[in-house]
């Protein structure tokens, strides 16, 4: 699906791409959920090469900068779920133009601010302010998702403090695994803001790049975040298995009471219960409840021991 934003007469509106002119108008070429005969119509419009244009709708495809003569290409990641996706902008001297194989929500936030005439100077400044504005806008759907983990990993402390399960730490593996994903990504991302940064981009004006410092500080601290959060997962499977731990201590010294209590009157029942005619009371009409008030008596001592010493 192609989606344009054309400006003229400061004026921005809804345009076809049969009725484009890149020329004389200033203008957002928006494509996703495209095919090859969508593909083969930007190539004739504008010229753009078919393999950078499939290039970026590769899921794996790496963030990057390519510089041509025509355009210049630059591969961002964006956050998709628990994964990352890239979008191509490439960028000329009249338009921009954004392709990605599903929907980026913020883009779509984006195109409803110009047509609403809300920012004007997103189109009427240029192409190059607009990919400024782009990467700015993918860096804060990052953001977002970050305080969203960090939410999760707050609830996810107090549930393993209280008590802790196999459900709580396949939630870790699987935040571990999207900050995983987030993780490469933004240092892809933050090395061509890096190269935007140095004035590589041959269709960039030279007062742009100092906004590239900017974005270049706002990835850094991204990537700080999502270390930190990944830092505060692996604390919390250091608590998760110190419960287990303290829960398995808890039971065998629970055991070891157990196994105490019992033990002297075992003892006192296999000394009594041997076949020999000298065992003391033997003979006694009461003979046999003096043993049985000794096991009484050795468990009582061994609770009242256990309970000075804080044990039960």
């Amino acid at each position: 699906m192609i989606s344009i934003i054309s400006y003229s007469s400061n004026k921005a509106k809804k345009t076809s791409l049969n009725s484009l002119n890149p020329i004389r108008e200033t203008s957002w070429i928006d494509i996703s959920n495209t095919n090859e005969k969508e593909l083969k119509q930007i190539y004739d419009k504008f010229g753009i090469s078919m393999s950078h244009l499939r290039n970026c709708l590769k899921k794996r495809e790496l963030p990057h900068l390519v510089n041509t003569t025509k355009y210049s290409l630059i591969v961002f990641a964006s956050p998709d779920n628990s994964h990352t996706s890239p979008l191509g902008i490439f960028v000329s001297k009249r338009y921009i133009l954004t392709i990605h194989f599903k929907k980026i929500n913020s883009l779509e936030e984006l195109k409803k601010t110009i047509l609403k005439k809300e920012d004007k100077n997103l189109l009427k400044s240029g192409s190059h302010f607009l990919a400024h504005k782009i990467m700015f806008e993918i860096l804060k759907d990052y953001g977002e998702n970050i305080t969203k983990i960090e939410d999760e990993i707050d609830r996810l402390e107090n549930k393993v403090f209280k008590n802790a399960s196999e459900n709580e730490v396949q939630n870790v593996f699987s935040l571990k695994r999207k900050l995983l994903f987030f993780r490469r990504s933004l240092a892809g991302n933050h090395g061509v803001v890096l190269d935007l940064q140095k004035e590589t981009s041959s269709f960039m004006p030279v007062k742009i790049y100092s906004n590239f410092t900017f974005l270049y500080h706002e990835v850094s601290q991204i990537i700080s975040d999502v270390d930190l959060c990944r830092e505060r997962l692996t604390q919390i499977m250091d608590m998760y298995m110190s419960c287990v731990s303290n829960k398995m201590n808890d039971a065998m010294k629970s055991f070891t009471v157990v196994a105490s209590l019992i033990l002297i009157p075992t003892l006192l029942s296999g000394i009594w219960g041997m076949n020999f005619m000298k065992i003391p009371w033997y003979h006694n009409t009461y003979g046999f409840y003096f043993p049985i008030i000794l096991m009484i008596a050795s468990v009582i001592i061994m609770l009242i021991f256990f309970r000075l010493k804080k044990w039960i």
